[in-house]
C-alpha cells in the first residue's frame, strides 16, 4: 500500500496516534509524509499538520468554564470547535523524505526546539502561522 498512495493522513486516532513511530518506520523510506491532525503527531515523527494544540483547546476550554462559574448560561453560548490551530512542519523528517518544496516553506520557517519524553525532534513553524496567531 505503501507504494499506491502520495502522502498518509493520521487523524486525531488514539490507536494510530500511539502507533506514528511504527508507521512512519514504513513510510519514511518509501519517502511519504504522514500528515496528522495534531501537534504531538509532529513530535512522534509525523511530517507536518496543521491541527489541534491540545494545550491551546484546553485554554480555549478553561475560558468557557469560567464563563459558566461567572453565570453565563449554557443555552446561549454558542457551539466552539478549535480557534488556533497550529502548523507545523517536522524539518528533518522533511529533509530525511524529501518533500516538494516548491513554495519554500521548509526554508521560510522559523525554528524552535520541541521536546517530548518520547522523542525529541526539531520542529518548525511556518512563519504565517505565527503571524497569523499574532494578528
Amino acid at each position: 500500500m505503501v507504494n499506491d498512495v502520495d502522502v498518509f493522513y493520521e487523524p486525531t486516532d488514539n490507536v494510530i496516534a500511539s502507533a506514528i513511530p511504527t508507521l512512519t518506520s514504513i513510510t519514511d523510506p518509501a519517502g511519504k509524509g504522514v500528515i496528522c491532525g495534531y501537534v504531538g503527531g509532529v513530535t512522534a515523527g509525523a511530517l507536518a499538520t496543521k491541527g489541534i494544540d491540545y494545550y491551546k483547546l484546553g485554554v480555549q476550554t478553561g475560558n468557557m468554564a469560567a464563563d459558566i462559574f461567572e453565570g453565563k448560561k449554557l443555552a446561549t453560548m454558542p457551539i466552539e470547535t478549535a480557534h488556533d490551530l497550529t502548523v507545523v512542519i517536522n524539518k528533518k523528517n522533511a529533509e530525511k523524505i524529501g518533500p516538494d518544496d516548491s513554495c519554500g516553506c521548509v526554508k521560510r520557517c522559523d525554528h524552535r526546539r520541541v521536546t517530548s519524553n518520547r522523542h525529541k525532534e526539531e520542529l518548525s513553524y511556518l512563519s504565517s502561522a505565527r503571524n497569523a496567531a499574532t494578528s
